[in-house]
């Protein structure tokens, strides 16, 4: 029996703590470019994501989560939520978890983890 880890995207580097949890409890995968990521690539990268940890440069609305229909739960690292379209949220089943603060990065992974165990998306499979 093995257990299959959902998949989380994180938007930005963030502090160890708070990937440390992540990648404990998740397939994590963190976009570590200087540069913001292009839309597009955000498309693509959180297709088949369960998770995502984001900050204001990502624009959580209908159309990302319409291409990444696995999103269960967003946890959004900013001073407000204006990135965050809450209706899009609300009409794809996903839930939010929001931080205005660095130090509660860890805050918001363990709220990620959290509601990714909510949604039971972590998965027990049998071995042939």
């Amino acid at each position: 029996m093995s257990i299959t880890k959902p998949k989380v995207y994180v938007s930005r580097i963030i502090a160890d703590e708070g990937l440390d949890l992540l990648r404990e409890e998740c397939e994590m995968h963190v976009w570590r470019e200087r540069k913001l990521m292009p839309r597009d690539v955000q498309l693509r990268l959180f297709a088949d994501c369960s998770g995502l940890l984001t900050t204001t440069d990502i624009k959580v609305d209908g159309t990302l989560l319409e291409a990444c229909p696995d999103v269960k739960v967003v946890s959004n690292q900013a001073v407000g939520y204006d990135n965050v379209d809450i209706a899009a949220c609300t009409a794809a089943g996903s839930i939010g978890a929001f931080s205005r603060s660095c130090p509660i990065v860890l805050v918001l992974s363990e709220s990620l983890v959290e509601g990714l165990e909510f949604f039971g998306v972590f998965f027990i499979q049998v071995a042939p």
